[in-house]
């Protein structure tokens, strides 16, 4: 399942996870730590970016021209930044 990422503050969701994760990649590996979350950034439309937070590892996408991926803390993922999912839902992925 792929949840879209909402980031506060208007930011584009690079800017945004950048501040958890100064070193994104195309290459991604799911994190070793259950808390920490993988979350793609996708070129879409021109220069229109799109963030998702993953919960598979099969949810990893193969183009690896048009995205970034980022590890992040599970913590700073709330209703605000994932709206429109069930609490039940968040709370079963990001605990």
């Amino acid at each position: 399942m792929r949840l879209q990422l909402y980031p506060s503050g208007n930011l584009a969701p690079e800017d945004w996870l950048s501040k958890f994760d100064s070193a994104p990649t195309r290459f991604p590996s799911w994190p070793e730590s259950e808390n920490l979350v993988l979350v793609v950034v996708q070129l879409v439309e021109g220069d229109m970016t799109v963030g998702s937070v993953l919960t598979d590892p099969a949810d990893i996408l193969d183009d690896v021209e048009h995205t970034l991926y980022f590890q992040i803390p599970k913590a700073v993922l709330d209703a605000r930044t994932c709206p429109g999912i069930a609490q039940a839902v968040f709370t079963q992925h990001f605990g």
